[in-house]
């Protein structure tokens, strides 16, 4: 690599025990004597620890201020990109600032909840007990129906069934039932949105 500039320092008097500001002292007072610094040969500012420090400092930030630089411009290029891609995506829409934004967004999530919160209770429960029973049909007929279906007595296969709906409610039914409700739940919310925006529908927005 080239070099930025070239400096002359001192790392130490000769003494292990010297402190940190008696190698600085020193080092200062050896350059006002050196016949190098008198004659010009090297200049003030390419003397001792301290301006090499301010120097690297220097060309540091220099550096930063440049990448930053670099990151902005690339940043409004994409911003730019990212605009014109919208208008002419979307030429019928007016284009909104961030507060304009809000409260549209805003008044459209409190539309959505009233629409949701008006599910009558009827529908909840027609909806959840559907949903549920398709969920366990699969363990009815396989864990319970077939595996005891061959038992000889009628009270061994009733004895049978008892012992697995018992596990079941102990370990399984909650876990499952939660589950159930949540996906009743988030269809009628995809059922509510597309209901109150229907222009959305079928649209190449990512889902939230």
């Amino acid at each position: 690599m080239k070099a930025i500039n070239y400096f002359a320092v001192i790392a130490g008097t000769g003494n292990p025990e010297s402190s940190i500001s008696e190698i600085s002292t020193y080092e200062e007072e050896y350059f006002k004597r050196s016949t190098l610094f008198k004659d010009g040969t090297i200049k003030p500012s390419q003397t001792t620890s301290q301006n090499l420090i301010e120097a690297v400092s220097e060309c540091f930030w220099d550096m930063v201020k440049s990448s930053v630089k670099q990151e902005s411009d690339s940043f409004r290029s994409r911003l730019y990109a990212l605009e014109a891609e919208w208008r002419h995506s979307f030429p019928h829409m007016r284009e909104l600032n961030r507060d304009e934004l809000f409260e549209r967004v805003r008044a459209d999530v409190l539309d959505d909840a009233i629409l949701f919160s008006g599910t009558s209770t009827k529908e909840w429960e027609q909806n959840l007990s559907q949903s549920l029973w398709k969920a366990i049909i699969p363990f009815v007929f396989r864990e319970i129906y077939l595996k005891n279906a061959l038992t000889s007595s009628k009270v061994g296969f009733q004895t049978q069934i008892d012992i697995v709906l018992q596990n079941w409610l102990d370990f399984n039914v909650t876990e499952q039932c939660i589950e159930v409700a949540k996906k009743v739940m988030i269809d009628k919310l995809k059922e509510c949105f597309t209901r109150a925006h229907p222009q959305y529908t079928g649209n190449t927005y990512k889902d939230l």
